[in-house]
């Protein structure tokens, strides 16, 4: 177990997640070595897991000891509820994919229901790395992997405020701040409690404590720094210490005397009391760190100024915590004089009401964000989400099977059809497939009875759908994801979902297509083509499929880190192509205005009939339609919250959707299913 926890965790996985790439012996058996050791470390957790659960009960993984654990457990618990909370930072997808291991970590942290980071840079990067290194598709709160979609969720940890207040009321802690005051009266302190390891930043704020008695001279005399620096459990802090001890011991020669050391350096852990009383007279603290998760040493010094000063919290812009304190000073530890002027700052705010603004947000946040809420939260979050994908995945889902007379019953009927993937395949190029007569017919008949409204989206152009579809009489079409038009298309009856329609594209296109260009001329096979709305690229042909694939997962982080920053757009991955259009174009707002009409219309009438009066007939691709199957649910729900009025088929087509009611396996079997329907209906 030590093999596991001092040579990987603390010499590999630790320095990778702040940022340092982890320097590994020359010894490839070394490295091997480490790597069995921490497999076996996570299969100990899995075997007394799987001996001690019972059903019902969920399992909460923690950290990065145990990244494995989540799949292990998965494999042999399948339908167990499982949530992996990190506590550390998870780092760009440029520093993970370092780790010779990484898709094995990535793979076993998927097994979990939800995953729960700290902030929302840290939530980011870990989507953004399964995209890159696993091909995944993602979204911001999720990563669906095959058939499996796992919740990513932001859920910064917080303390136990009611315990560290009755800490601080011990006539110990009292008594402790009281001879701190008289030891240090007319000083101004200074406080600082970090491990000694080299993402703490000590280094850091000793040369900016430094810089500080520089630039003002004033203040040498008259403020001490007190920086208490805690063991290192991976046992190498003596590569931090020494080089902090030098820092330390060069400004007291400097600026001190046989009456002045400006720095109290504590080479030691202290009592936890006599650490309560610092935080009490200390007239700020600062955090540095250089990377750093969720510091909970700010949580206890905004708790320990409560009934005090108020005095200023500085904190690392760096370290998970600032994201929720928003009100601190915020300062940039590779910058000293930045770091020294804040300071300055900090030291010069006497003005109560100014420090009140500074602090009363901060206590809001640690009050209400404790450690009984971050439990509270994510324990519910992880249920809801496995009872949520449970419903889906526990039992077989069941084949669409529209109920007859239901449907003759209705007297609306609001119907959505996904052409590429539901009604034709896919190819290797965006071409049209299938039995295009075939597909006529039925889309006439449907459209052809006055109960219905039917509606066919695509990825392709307006001018691609009219070329196809234009003679087919009240049929809606939805192009490019966010054009759409209504009935006959002769009248250019076209209306744009984003604001400012194609010419969004105009703004950002250029810099996208010279993206694409870079990824098309170096994955033999590939193309793109450009949209009035969007641009995809086309993967499918490549000579390399799997090669292919990599490209896609780069050009979907290039996309996000280099443009989304600066323009309204984002990438998504579709079935081999990504598209790339306005974060604005949501799939299926027509559809939800013709249920939503058809609900009025029908709730304005006097018939209380037992039987729902409007259906609706949802048939996408069992992934990219996956929002428009949940919003349907959606709507359906409120519909009938006080009486039947809306029935809803909701159906993926080529797998399992995590939110579909009904899955057809083939589009042959989409074609199968509409004509029986009609054949009888007639």
């Amino acid at each position: 177990m030590s093999e596991a926890y001092d040579r990987f965790c603390k010499q590999a996985l630790y320095p990778l997640m702040h940022y340092s790439l982890p320097e590994y012996p020359t010894s490839l058996g070394w490295e091997k070595a480490a790597w069995k050791a921490y497999v076996n470390l996570n299969q100990c957790f899995a075997d007394r897991i799987l001996d001690l659960h019972q059903e019902g009960d969920t399992i909460w993984v923690n950290d990065y000891h145990l990244m494995l654990l989540p799949q292990m457990i998965r494999r042999r618990i399948p339908d167990a509820t499982i949530a992996y909370f990190l506590h550390v930072p998870f780092p760009s997808s440029e520093v993970f994919r370092c780790l010779h291991v990484r898709k094995q970590l990535l793979d076993g942290l998927l097994g979990a229901d939800l995953i729960g980071l700290q902030t929302y840079s840290y939530a980011r990067h870990f989507v953004h790395t399964c995209g890159r290194l696993l091909h995944a598709e993602t979204t911001p709160t999720s990563v669906r992997v095959g058939d499996t979609v796992v919740a990513v969720g932001i859920h910064p940890i917080g303390i136990d405020v009611p315990s560290l207040e009755a800490k601080l009321a011990q006539p110990t802690v009292q008594d402790t701040a009281k001879s701190l005051r008289e030891k240090y009266a007319g000083y101004r302190v200074v406080v600082g409690r970090d491990k000694l390891d080299a993402s703490k930043g000590v280094k850091q704020k000793f040369e900016a404590f430094e810089t500080f008695l520089e630039m003002y001279p004033e203040w040498v005399g008259k403020v001490v720094l007190i920086q208490i620096g805690l063991i290192n459990a991976a046992g190498a802090e003596h590569l931090v210490a020494r080089p902090v001890s030098d820092i330390a011991q060069r400004i007291n020669a400097r600026f001190g005397d046989l009456t002045y050391r400006p720095v109290v350096f504590l080479h030691q852990d202290i009592a936890f009391e006599q650490y309560l009383a610092l935080l009490t007279v200390a007239d700020a603290f600062m955090v540095t760190s250089v990377r750093d998760g969720m510091n909970l040493t700010c949580h206890e010094f905004i708790v320990a100024q409560k009934d005090t000063g108020h005095s200023p919290l500085l904190v690392s812009e760096f370290v998970g915590t600032y994201g929720s304190f928003g009100a601190s000073l915020r300062l940039n530890p590779w910058d000293r004089q930045e770091t020294a002027r804040v300071l300055h700052g900090a030291l010069t705010m006497t003005d109560p009401v100014e420090r009140e603004r500074h602090w009363g947000p901060c206590w809001e946040y640690v009050r209400k964000h404790t450690a009984k809420y971050w439990i509270k939260s994510l324990m519910e979050e992880v249920r809801r989400v496995h009872d949520e994908v449970s419903r889906r995945w526990s039992v077989s889902l069941p084949l669409l099977h529209l109920d007859q007379a239901e449907w003759d019953r209705a007297e609306r009927r609001v119907i959505f059809l996904r052409y590429d993937g539901s009604l034709a395949g896919f190819g290797k190029e965006p071409s049209w497939r299938g039995d295009e007569s075939r597909i006529h017919r039925v889309l006439t008949r449907l459209t052809s009875d006055p109960r219905n409204k039917v509606w066919v989206s695509s990825g392709r152009t307006r001018r691609e759908l009219e070329e196809r579809l234009n003679h087919i009489p009240n049929l809606g079409l939805c192009a490019e994801n966010g054009w759409i038009g209504e009935g006959s298309m002769v009248d250019g009856g076209w209306v744009c979902t984003v604001e400012g329609g194609g010419e969004l594209v105009e703004e950002w296109s250029k810099p996208v297509q010279e993206i694409l260009d870079y990824y098309t001329v170096r994955t033999p096979g590939s193309f793109y083509e450009t949209k009035e709305l969007s641009m995809s690229w086309h993967w499918r042909g490549a000579d390399n499929p799997a090669f292919g694939a990599w490209q896609a997962g780069e050009l979907m982080n290039h996309i996000e880190d280099a443009l989304s920053p600066n323009y309204p757009i984002h990438a998504v991955m579709q079935n081999y192509a990504v598209d790339i259009g306005p974060k604005s174009v949501r799939r299926g707002r027509a559809l939800e205005k013709d249920m939503r009409q058809a609900v009025l219309s029908i709730a304005a009438s006097s018939d209380e009939g037992p039987d729902p009066k409007v259906l609706a007939l949802i048939i996408g691709d069992a992934r990219s339609d996956d929002g428009i199957f949940r919003k349907t649910e959606e709507i359906t729900t409120k519909a009938n919250a006080h009486r039947s009025i809306l029935g809803a088929y909701t159906c993926g087509v080529g797998g399992r959707s995590a939110s579909a009611r009904y899955f057809l396996p083939t589009v042959k079997d989409v074609l199968e299913q509409l004509e029986a329907l009609l054949d009888l209906n007639e």
